[in-house]
């Protein structure tokens, strides 16, 4: 994790973040000592309360996973780092981390874990692939590859384990993170 150049106050990253409508704030989870390394797109010193973190990743649009850094290990203060994607959790005594309950990640591929896959109508997006996932309970996971990449129609994969996520175009994915 690269740290940012910018460092504010505690009470200047929150009120940042307060400005998204709470209508579009997802619950997010905890993950104590759990680490999630990569996919990070903001960082920031913040107080030692991991719930600024979780709360500045709740009402952020953009962000799908956070990582919060205990005082010391990072510097003297706590570091909070919002991710584009959820990537896989590790064992750490170093942070908290968590996921929104439903993750969506524009731009990133899951590769594997696959157990169904299937084409979409032309006009579908990945809200369709999302909601095909979300209604079967074995999926935990899935992917949808936009138009042209893997023939005419956009194409569905659903997967029933979390693989890591890789950055590409062709894609969005997205995680049923309470399973």
């Amino acid at each position: 994790m690269k740290l940012a150049s910018i460092i504010m106050p505690a009470w200047v990253s929150a009120s940042l973040f307060a400005v998204a409508p709470a209508a579009s704030a997802a619950p997010a989870s905890v993950e104590l000592g759990v680490d999630r390394p990569g996919a990070d797109y903001f960082s920031v010193e913040i107080a030692a309360d991991f719930n600024i973190c979780k709360t500045m990743c709740e009402e952020d649009a953009r962000c799908q996973a956070y990582t919060y850094v205990h005082p010391g290990v990072q510097g003297p203060s706590a570091v909070c780092w919002l991710k584009s994607a959820a990537p896989l959790p590790q064992a750490s005594g170093c942070c908290y981390s968590g996921v929104k309950q439903v993750t969506r990640e524009i731009a990133w591929d899951r590769p594997g874990g696959d157990y169904s896959d299937f084409d979409l109508p032309w006009w579908a997006g990945s809200a369709e692939c999302e909601a095909a996932c979300w209604n079967d309970p074995r999926c935990v996971a899935f992917t949808y590859v936009r138009p042209h990449y893997q023939g005419p129609n956009p194409r569905c994969w659903l997967k029933d384990v979390i693989p890591a996520p890789v950055s590409t175009s062709c894609c969005d994915s997205g995680t049923i993170n309470w399973r």
